[in-house]
């Protein structure tokens, strides 16, 4: 059923007719909703077709920012105006080129020369290594050779340690010229602007390399956003859902690539934390514990989120918390307060049940779209949060817990995930809890020596960029960047 209207009248504090949300931020692949978008802006009355919304964006505008040509060029046979201006004096084909910009700028991170080399000569490096490693000592030094040659072809012929640095200042994607300016000429592109060895990092500089201004902006901004949500549910909600936020991941220890578009943060639920202690079962799986009540359950705001036996439902904990913080991220006064507008992510590209396991999964992932621009650029990304809801029992540590000299007392939560998809022999009956000290791996990364942060980034970009292969997760690099400089 196609919807048709008049929209004669706002549908929400931002000013937006129906028009403007068939033209936002949607996946142009899937093609149910394209086709839906298309059918709506067919039935749309063309005496509101160029209406703004607070801020001062027209359908027009949000077709160029998502991307989407078949909308845009839909919305102007309908004789959408595509030149209005926007409350930042920019037009719909203005975002469209700062989109096309910031494409060929994010396909120039992915070190194009030499993963095409990689691509051609992957079968002889591969059988290369593996001699390398194999216990055959009669072909491993003509094997080395080989391997040597391979990575000058590799370098283009200059030396390891520029190359090295090359990739390492270009692991992040600068922002500047994404409103104005030039682009990098493609001849010029990361693989060939060489640097000079003496500006390699080995110095005994302790601080970490500084991110660019609108890298550390966009940082700042997602770091206040996150503070202002975890007053906002305290406020709602602070018998069960009083919180802290703890930043951790790649974009806290300052080894984020490409783009600054995924945060992670651990909300620490204080009271909650306060009352339980820690328990176990004969059927709790290496990692998962049952958490209890310290004492017994009087009060009524608490008391529904326990069972009879005192143990924590920590499914129906995480579901409460999820829907309490897209309340407050749905809202008008967050949007308000942060320049942030929230998006669903699984409404916004898939119509049906969401699909998995969502009792399983460790965190809740939402979308944030800036309202405005950052140190006066457009940011062309949505950015992606992964919100963690945990508790921190006080005096607690894991019992076979090892390494306790690289941990912090206060560096161990218990995060909201349950066991059933990776041990599916276990009963749902017990809500179990995940011990996690992904708070005390940022923190040893984070404060770990610039060389071994510098070197885990670009083995890490490598991983990524380099070629069609993810030879390693960000996670297995990371523990090895950490065992190496501890």
């Amino acid at each position: 059923m196609i919807v048709t209207s008049d929209a004669k009248y706002s549908v929400d504090d931002l000013n937006r007719t129906p028009l403007h949300y068939a033209c936002m931020d949607r996946n142009p692949s899937i093609a149910h909703w394209n086709w839906l978008a298309k059918e709506f802006i067919e039935q749309f009355s063309n005496e509101h077709i160029n209406k703004q919304d607070r801020f001062g964006r027209t359908a027009l505008h949000y077709a160029a920012i998502s991307g989407n040509s078949e909308l845009k060029d839909l919305l102007k046979t309908k004789k959408a105006d595509d030149t209005i201006q926007d409350n930042y004096q920019k037009t719909g084909k203005e975002y469209e080129v700062m989109r096309n910009k910031f494409n060929t700028k994010m396909s120039q991170l992915r070190l194009t020369k030499s993963s095409s080399f990689i691509a051609r000569h992957h079968r002889d490096i591969s059988a290369c290594i593996q001699n390398c490693l194999a216990d055959c000592s009669n072909i491993v030094k003509q094997r080395k050779t080989k391997l040597h040659k391979a990575l000058q072809d590799v370098c283009g012929f200059c030396d390891k340690a520029s190359y090295v640095l090359n990739v390492w200042h270009g692991c992040r994607y600068d922002y500047r010229n994404v409103t104005c300016g030039q682009l990098v000429a493609p001849e010029q592109d990361d693989d060939q602007q060489l640097c000079k060895q003496k500006d390699f990092v080995t110095n005994d500089d302790e601080r970490a390399p500084e991110p660019t201004t609108v890298f550390a902006a966009i940082q700042t901004r997602v770091n206040i956003a996150m503070e202002e949500l975890a007053k906002a549910i305290t406020e709602h909600d602070r018998h069960r859902f009083a919180c802290k936020v703890i930043p951790v991941g790649s974009a806290h220890e300052g080894t984020k690539i490409g783009c600054c578009g995924e945060f992670d943060y651990n909300f620490v639920l204080t009271n909650l934390s306060s009352v339980c202690k820690v328990c176990y079962s004969p059927e709790s799986p290496p990692g998962f514990v049952l958490l209890k009540a310290s004492t017994p359950v009087y009060d009524e705001d608490l008391n529904d989120l326990f069972d009879q036996n005192g143990i924590l439902n920590t499914r129906i904990v995480k579901f409460k918390f999820e829907t309490l913080a897209k309340q407050v991220l749905s809202s008008a006064s967050f949007c308000e307060r942060t320049g942030f507008e929230y998006t669903d992510p699984v409404s916004t590209g898939y119509i049906g049940p969401p699909p998995g396991n969502v009792a399983a999964k460790l965190h809740l992932k939402i979308k944030l779209i800036f309202t405005k621009p950052v140190n006066e650029c457009h940011v062309p990304h949505a950015i992606s949060v992964d919100i963690v809801p945990a508790l921190r029992i006080n005096d607690w540590w894991p019992d076979n817990a090892r390494k306790k000299e690289l941990c912090r007392a206060d560096d161990c939560l218990i995060a909201f995930t349950q066991p059933q998809s990776k041990y599916p022999w276990i009963g749902w009956t017990e809500p179990h809890g995940f011990i996690s000290f992904a708070q005390a791996e940022s923190r040893l990364l984070r404060e770990c020596h610039p060389a071994a942060k510098a070197a885990y980034t670009v083995v890490k970009r490598m991983s990524e960029y380099f070629c069609q292969y993810e030879f390693f997760s960000s996670h297995f690099i990371k523990n090895g960047a950490i065992v190496v400089s501890g």
